[in-house]
Protein backbone atom coordinates (compact mmCIF):
# COMPACT_ATOMS: atom_id res chain seq x y z
CA UNK A 1 0.00 0.00 0.00
CA UNK A 2 2.77 2.41 0.97
CA UNK A 3 4.64 1.56 -2.23
CA UNK A 4 1.50 2.27 -4.24
CA UNK A 5 1.05 5.67 -2.60
CA UNK A 6 4.73 6.48 -3.19
CA UNK A 7 4.42 5.55 -6.88
CA UNK A 8 1.30 7.68 -7.21
CA UNK A 9 3.06 10.70 -5.71
CA UNK A 10 6.15 10.25 -7.89
CA UNK A 11 4.00 9.99 -10.98
CA UNK A 12 2.04 13.12 -10.19
CA UNK A 13 2.74 16.32 -12.08
CA UNK A 14 4.66 19.03 -10.24
CA UNK A 15 1.98 21.49 -11.35
CA UNK A 16 -0.60 19.73 -9.18
CA UNK A 17 0.76 21.78 -6.30
CA UNK A 18 -0.11 25.46 -6.22
CA UNK A 19 2.65 28.02 -6.80
CA UNK A 20 3.30 30.66 -4.17
CA UNK A 21 4.61 34.15 -4.78
CA UNK A 22 8.20 34.42 -3.52
CA UNK A 23 10.55 37.37 -3.29
CA UNK A 24 7.86 40.01 -3.81
CA UNK A 25 6.16 42.51 -1.51
CA UNK A 26 2.55 41.42 -1.32
CA UNK A 27 0.11 44.06 -2.62
CA UNK A 28 -2.31 45.72 -0.23
CA UNK A 29 -5.98 46.30 -0.95
CA UNK A 30 -6.36 48.69 -3.89
CA UNK A 31 -2.66 48.36 -4.85
CA UNK A 32 -0.75 46.32 -7.40
CA UNK A 33 2.70 44.74 -7.52
CA UNK A 34 4.76 43.91 -10.61
CA UNK A 35 5.44 40.20 -11.20
CA UNK A 36 6.68 37.71 -13.77
CA UNK A 37 4.58 34.56 -13.89
CA UNK A 38 5.99 31.33 -15.31
CA UNK A 39 3.39 28.92 -16.70
CA UNK A 40 3.73 25.19 -17.28
CA UNK A 41 2.53 25.69 -20.86
CA UNK A 42 2.25 28.73 -23.10
CA UNK A 43 -0.42 30.93 -21.46
CA UNK A 44 -3.64 31.56 -23.38
CA UNK A 45 -5.61 34.77 -23.70
CA UNK A 46 -7.91 33.38 -21.03
CA UNK A 47 -4.99 33.23 -18.60
CA UNK A 48 -4.21 36.89 -19.27
CA UNK A 49 -7.89 37.85 -18.94
CA UNK A 50 -7.91 36.36 -15.46
CA UNK A 51 -5.46 39.09 -14.48
CA UNK A 52 -7.56 41.96 -15.82
CA UNK A 53 -10.74 40.40 -14.42
CA UNK A 54 -9.26 41.01 -10.98
CA UNK A 55 -8.31 44.62 -11.80
CA UNK A 56 -4.72 43.76 -12.66
CA UNK A 57 -2.79 44.85 -15.75
CA UNK A 58 -1.01 42.87 -18.46
CA UNK A 59 2.31 44.61 -19.09
CA UNK A 60 3.63 42.18 -21.69
CA UNK A 61 3.16 38.71 -23.12
CA UNK A 62 5.78 36.65 -24.93
CA UNK A 63 4.79 34.53 -27.90
CA UNK A 64 7.66 32.06 -27.50
CA UNK A 65 8.27 32.09 -23.73
CA UNK A 66 5.70 30.72 -21.22
CA UNK A 67 5.82 33.84 -19.08
CA UNK A 68 3.45 36.73 -18.39
CA UNK A 69 4.49 40.19 -17.16
CA UNK A 70 1.74 41.62 -14.96
CA UNK A 71 0.74 44.16 -12.33
CA UNK A 72 -1.42 42.17 -9.91
CA UNK A 73 -3.90 43.09 -7.21
CA UNK A 74 -4.29 40.91 -4.09
CA UNK A 75 -7.20 39.19 -5.81
CA UNK A 76 -5.27 38.55 -9.02
CA UNK A 77 -2.34 37.21 -7.02
CA UNK A 78 -4.58 34.83 -5.10
CA UNK A 79 -6.03 33.59 -8.36
CA UNK A 80 -2.54 32.97 -9.75
CA UNK A 81 -1.55 31.03 -6.65
CA UNK A 82 -4.56 28.77 -7.09
CA UNK A 83 -3.97 28.28 -10.83
CA UNK A 84 -2.58 24.74 -11.48
CA UNK A 85 -0.86 25.95 -14.68
CA UNK A 86 1.30 28.46 -12.78
CA UNK A 87 4.82 27.24 -11.96
CA UNK A 88 6.27 30.31 -10.24
CA UNK A 89 5.47 33.93 -9.39
CA UNK A 90 8.59 36.08 -9.22
CA UNK A 91 9.58 39.76 -9.03
CA UNK A 92 10.86 41.53 -12.13
CA UNK A 93 14.45 41.63 -10.87
CA UNK A 94 17.18 44.04 -11.93
CA UNK A 95 20.23 42.67 -13.72
CA UNK A 96 23.43 44.17 -15.05
CA UNK A 97 26.07 43.88 -17.72
CA UNK A 98 29.22 42.11 -16.57
CA UNK A 99 32.66 43.71 -16.60
CA UNK A 100 34.29 44.13 -19.98
CA UNK A 101 37.93 43.38 -19.24
CA UNK A 102 39.07 40.28 -21.02
CA UNK A 103 42.18 38.25 -21.70
CA UNK A 104 42.70 35.93 -24.63
CA UNK A 105 42.55 32.21 -23.98
CA UNK A 106 45.96 30.52 -24.19
CA UNK A 107 44.41 28.07 -26.65
CA UNK A 108 42.77 30.66 -28.90
CA UNK A 109 45.41 30.93 -31.61
CA UNK A 110 45.83 27.20 -32.27
CA UNK A 111 42.06 26.92 -32.56
CA UNK A 112 41.88 29.97 -34.81
CA UNK A 113 44.63 28.58 -37.08
CA UNK A 114 42.79 25.27 -37.34
CA UNK A 115 39.53 26.96 -38.31
CA UNK A 116 41.32 29.11 -40.88
CA UNK A 117 42.83 25.97 -42.42
CA UNK A 118 39.29 24.66 -42.89
CA UNK A 119 38.28 27.88 -44.59
CA UNK A 120 36.00 28.56 -41.62
CA UNK A 121 37.79 31.47 -40.00
CA UNK A 122 34.78 33.72 -40.37
CA UNK A 123 31.06 33.18 -40.13
CA UNK A 124 29.38 32.85 -43.49
CA UNK A 125 27.44 35.91 -44.64
CA UNK A 126 23.81 35.45 -43.68
CA UNK A 127 24.41 33.76 -40.31
CA UNK A 128 22.68 35.93 -37.70
CA UNK A 129 24.03 36.70 -34.23
CA UNK A 130 21.72 38.46 -31.75
CA UNK A 131 23.55 40.70 -29.29
CA UNK A 132 21.16 41.21 -26.35
CA UNK A 133 22.84 43.94 -24.35
CA UNK A 134 23.08 47.74 -23.98
CA UNK A 135 22.82 48.44 -27.71
CA UNK A 136 25.50 48.79 -30.38
CA UNK A 137 27.18 51.91 -31.76
CA UNK A 138 25.79 51.96 -35.30
CA UNK A 139 28.47 54.38 -36.55
CA UNK A 140 31.36 52.08 -35.63
CA UNK A 141 32.95 50.99 -38.93
CA UNK A 142 33.91 47.62 -37.49
CA UNK A 143 30.30 46.50 -37.84
CA UNK A 144 30.42 47.07 -41.59
CA UNK A 145 31.38 44.51 -44.21
CA UNK A 146 35.14 44.27 -44.77
CA UNK A 147 36.47 47.53 -46.21
CA UNK A 148 33.02 48.87 -47.08
CA UNK A 149 30.51 51.29 -45.59
CA UNK A 150 27.74 48.67 -45.71
CA UNK A 151 26.53 47.93 -42.19
CA UNK A 152 26.04 44.33 -41.05
CA UNK A 153 23.50 45.44 -38.43
CA UNK A 154 20.36 44.15 -40.13
CA UNK A 155 17.86 44.73 -37.32
CA UNK A 156 17.68 46.86 -34.19
CA UNK A 157 15.11 47.31 -31.42
CA UNK A 158 15.11 48.76 -27.90
CA UNK A 159 13.18 47.24 -25.00
CA UNK A 160 14.20 49.96 -22.53
CA UNK A 161 12.91 53.01 -24.43
CA UNK A 162 14.83 55.48 -26.57
CA UNK A 163 17.04 54.52 -29.51
CA UNK A 164 19.26 51.46 -29.96
CA UNK A 165 22.61 53.26 -29.75
CA UNK A 166 24.95 52.12 -26.99
CA UNK A 167 25.00 54.75 -24.21
CA UNK A 168 26.84 52.44 -21.79
CA UNK A 169 29.53 50.90 -24.01
CA UNK A 170 29.19 47.28 -22.97
CA UNK A 171 27.08 46.11 -25.92
CA UNK A 172 29.50 47.60 -28.45
CA UNK A 173 32.40 45.93 -26.64
CA UNK A 174 30.61 42.56 -26.66
CA UNK A 175 29.63 42.87 -30.31
CA UNK A 176 33.19 43.81 -31.24
CA UNK A 177 34.59 40.61 -29.76
CA UNK A 178 31.90 38.38 -31.23
CA UNK A 179 31.30 39.84 -34.69
CA UNK A 180 33.53 42.88 -35.20
CA UNK A 181 35.91 43.22 -38.13
CA UNK A 182 38.91 45.55 -38.27
CA UNK A 183 38.08 48.34 -40.68
CA UNK A 184 40.20 50.85 -38.73
CA UNK A 185 43.81 49.71 -38.29
CA UNK A 186 43.89 47.94 -41.65
CA UNK A 187 43.82 51.28 -43.47
CA UNK A 188 46.76 52.65 -41.48
CA UNK A 189 50.21 52.62 -43.09
CA UNK A 190 52.01 50.85 -40.23
CA UNK A 191 49.57 49.44 -37.68
CA UNK A 192 51.19 47.80 -34.65
CA UNK A 193 48.25 45.48 -33.98
CA UNK A 194 44.68 44.75 -35.04
CA UNK A 195 41.37 44.55 -33.22
CA UNK A 196 39.18 42.19 -35.20
CA UNK A 197 36.50 40.01 -33.69
CA UNK A 198 35.74 36.42 -34.66
CA UNK A 199 32.56 36.03 -36.75
CA UNK A 200 33.53 38.91 -39.00
CA UNK A 201 30.97 38.31 -41.76
CA UNK A 202 27.95 37.53 -39.60
CA UNK A 203 24.77 39.58 -39.70
CA UNK A 204 24.15 41.46 -36.46
CA UNK A 205 20.82 41.75 -34.65
CA UNK A 206 20.97 44.56 -32.09
CA UNK A 207 18.45 44.00 -29.26
CA UNK A 208 18.88 46.63 -26.54
CA UNK A 209 17.75 45.48 -23.08
CA UNK A 210 20.10 47.47 -20.78
CA UNK A 211 19.89 51.23 -20.19
CA UNK A 212 22.62 53.88 -20.12
CA UNK A 213 23.77 52.59 -16.72
CA UNK A 214 24.04 49.01 -17.97
CA UNK A 215 20.96 47.97 -16.01
CA UNK A 216 17.88 46.12 -17.22
CA UNK A 217 15.22 43.82 -15.86
CA UNK A 218 14.22 40.21 -16.28
CA UNK A 219 11.27 41.41 -18.37
CA UNK A 220 13.41 43.45 -20.78
CA UNK A 221 15.78 40.53 -21.35
CA UNK A 222 12.91 38.06 -21.79
CA UNK A 223 11.41 40.44 -24.35
CA UNK A 224 14.71 40.57 -26.22
CA UNK A 225 15.05 36.77 -26.27
CA UNK A 226 11.44 36.41 -27.39
CA UNK A 227 12.08 38.84 -30.26
CA UNK A 228 15.19 36.92 -31.31
CA UNK A 229 13.12 33.74 -31.53
CA UNK A 230 10.49 35.57 -33.60
CA UNK A 231 13.19 36.85 -35.98
CA UNK A 232 15.09 33.54 -36.23
CA UNK A 233 13.83 32.61 -39.69
CA UNK A 234 13.95 36.16 -41.06
CA UNK A 235 17.62 36.74 -40.21
CA UNK A 236 18.84 33.15 -39.77
CA UNK A 237 19.65 33.80 -36.13
CA UNK A 238 21.78 30.89 -34.91
CA UNK A 239 23.37 32.41 -31.79
CA UNK A 240 22.29 34.70 -28.94
CA UNK A 241 24.81 36.39 -26.62
CA UNK A 242 23.81 37.34 -23.06
CA UNK A 243 26.75 38.96 -21.24
CA UNK A 244 24.57 39.93 -18.29
CA UNK A 245 22.98 38.45 -15.20
CA UNK A 246 21.93 38.68 -11.57
CA UNK A 247 22.16 36.54 -8.42
CA UNK A 248 20.35 33.20 -8.37
CA UNK A 249 17.35 33.25 -6.04
CA UNK A 250 15.43 30.14 -7.10
CA UNK A 251 16.24 26.95 -9.05
CA UNK A 252 16.41 27.52 -12.80
CA UNK A 253 13.24 25.46 -13.25
CA UNK A 254 11.29 28.18 -11.40
CA UNK A 255 13.06 31.21 -12.91
CA UNK A 256 11.22 32.91 -15.82
CA UNK A 257 14.49 34.35 -17.14
CA UNK A 258 16.01 30.87 -17.39
CA UNK A 259 12.88 29.61 -19.10
CA UNK A 260 13.41 32.22 -21.84
CA UNK A 261 16.91 30.81 -22.42
CA UNK A 262 15.42 27.32 -22.72
CA UNK A 263 12.77 28.54 -25.15
CA UNK A 264 15.48 29.93 -27.44
CA UNK A 265 17.48 26.72 -27.36
CA UNK A 266 14.37 24.68 -28.11
CA UNK A 267 13.77 26.98 -31.09
CA UNK A 268 17.19 25.98 -32.47
CA UNK A 269 19.31 28.91 -31.28
CA UNK A 270 22.60 28.48 -29.40
CA UNK A 271 22.37 30.61 -26.26
CA UNK A 272 25.68 31.86 -24.87
CA UNK A 273 25.15 33.11 -21.33
CA UNK A 274 27.47 34.89 -18.92
CA UNK A 275 28.15 32.98 -15.73
CA UNK A 276 29.44 35.99 -13.82
CA UNK A 277 32.73 37.59 -12.87
CA UNK A 278 33.50 35.83 -9.59
CA UNK A 279 35.35 32.85 -11.04
CA UNK A 280 37.00 30.74 -8.33
CA UNK A 281 36.26 33.29 -5.60
CA UNK A 282 36.63 31.40 -2.31
CA UNK A 283 35.42 34.21 -0.04
CA UNK A 284 32.72 31.96 1.36
CA UNK A 285 34.81 28.80 1.60
CA UNK A 286 33.06 27.10 -1.32
CA UNK A 287 36.22 26.43 -3.37
CA UNK A 288 34.78 28.72 -6.01
CA UNK A 289 31.54 26.81 -6.45
CA UNK A 290 28.20 28.57 -6.26
CA UNK A 291 29.42 31.78 -7.91
CA UNK A 292 27.43 31.53 -11.14
CA UNK A 293 24.67 34.02 -11.83
CA UNK A 294 21.31 33.66 -13.57
CA UNK A 295 20.53 32.85 -16.31
CA UNK A 296 24.01 31.32 -16.66
CA UNK A 297 22.91 28.59 -14.25
CA UNK A 298 20.49 27.08 -16.76
CA UNK A 299 21.81 23.80 -18.26
CA UNK A 300 20.44 24.77 -21.70
CA UNK A 301 23.10 27.46 -21.85
CA UNK A 302 26.87 27.18 -21.84
CA UNK A 303 28.87 29.73 -19.94
CA UNK A 304 31.89 30.65 -17.96
CA UNK A 305 33.00 32.89 -15.15
CA UNK A 306 36.26 34.64 -14.40
CA UNK A 307 37.58 37.28 -12.03
CA UNK A 308 38.42 40.72 -13.49
CA UNK A 309 42.08 41.05 -14.34
CA UNK A 310 42.84 37.37 -13.94
CA UNK A 311 44.44 35.33 -16.69
CA UNK A 312 43.43 31.73 -17.14
CA UNK A 313 42.75 28.96 -19.58
CA UNK A 314 39.16 28.65 -20.74
CA UNK A 315 37.26 25.68 -19.41
CA UNK A 316 33.96 24.69 -20.98
CA UNK A 317 31.25 25.01 -18.39
CA UNK A 318 27.89 23.35 -18.29
CA UNK A 319 25.89 24.81 -15.46
CA UNK A 320 23.48 22.94 -13.23
CA UNK A 321 25.68 21.14 -10.73
CA UNK A 322 25.19 22.86 -7.37
CA UNK A 323 22.21 21.34 -5.56
CA UNK A 324 18.85 22.98 -6.16
CA UNK A 325 20.40 26.37 -6.91
CA UNK A 326 22.12 24.85 -9.96
CA UNK A 327 25.36 26.82 -9.65
CA UNK A 328 28.95 26.16 -10.62
CA UNK A 329 31.74 28.26 -11.99
CA UNK A 330 34.92 27.97 -13.99
CA UNK A 331 35.95 30.32 -16.82
CA UNK A 332 37.60 33.57 -17.92
CA UNK A 333 36.89 35.54 -21.10
CA UNK A 334 33.90 37.58 -22.23
CA UNK A 335 30.84 35.62 -23.36
CA UNK A 336 30.87 37.31 -26.73
CA UNK A 337 33.97 35.27 -27.49
CA UNK A 338 31.89 32.13 -27.34
CA UNK A 339 29.36 33.68 -29.70
CA UNK A 340 32.02 34.24 -32.35
CA UNK A 341 33.46 30.76 -31.91
CA UNK A 342 30.06 29.10 -32.17
CA UNK A 343 29.27 31.09 -35.31
CA UNK A 344 32.31 29.72 -37.11
CA UNK A 345 31.90 26.18 -35.75
CA UNK A 346 28.32 26.07 -37.01
CA UNK A 347 29.66 26.91 -40.47
CA UNK A 348 32.31 24.17 -40.25
CA UNK A 349 29.84 21.55 -38.99
CA UNK A 350 27.31 22.51 -41.64
CA UNK A 351 29.92 22.18 -44.39
CA UNK A 352 30.80 18.65 -43.30
CA UNK A 353 27.53 17.30 -41.93
CA UNK A 354 24.74 19.52 -43.20
CA UNK A 355 22.69 21.93 -41.10
CA UNK A 356 23.77 21.77 -37.44
CA UNK A 357 20.29 22.51 -36.15
CA UNK A 358 19.77 23.60 -32.55
CA UNK A 359 23.03 23.02 -30.73
CA UNK A 360 23.05 23.14 -26.94
CA UNK A 361 25.28 25.82 -25.50
CA UNK A 362 25.56 29.28 -23.69
CA UNK A 363 28.48 31.66 -21.36
CA UNK A 364 30.26 35.18 -20.07
CA UNK A 365 33.88 35.17 -20.56
CA UNK A 366 32.04 34.21 -23.73
CA UNK A 367 31.59 36.86 -26.43
CA UNK A 368 34.48 35.49 -28.50
CA UNK A 369 32.96 32.01 -28.41
CA UNK A 370 29.65 33.51 -29.51
CA UNK A 371 31.24 34.68 -32.73
CA UNK A 372 32.96 31.36 -33.38
CA UNK A 373 29.58 29.58 -33.25
CA UNK A 374 27.91 31.83 -35.82
CA UNK A 375 29.43 30.26 -38.91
Amino acid sequence: MAAGICGLLLGSSFQAFAAHATGIELPKAGETVEVLVQYATQPTEEQHRRITAHNGRVRATFEHVPVGHYDVTPEALADLESNPNVVSIRPNSLLRAFVDRVTCSSNFWPLNSYLMSLGSGKAQPGIGVAIIDSGISSTNPNFNLWHTSNSRIVYRQSFVGGNTNDEFGHGTHVAGIAVGTDNVTTVLSSPSRGFGGIAQDASIINLKVLNSAGVGTDASVIAGINEAISLKSTYNIRVINLSLGRPITVPYTLDPLCQAVEAAWKAGIVVVVAAGNDGRDNSFGTSGYGTITAPGNDPYGLGGSGQPGSVGTIHWLRAGRYLSRQSDSDLELQSSGFVGLFAVLLHAVRDQHGDAGGDRSGGDADCSYSGHYAG
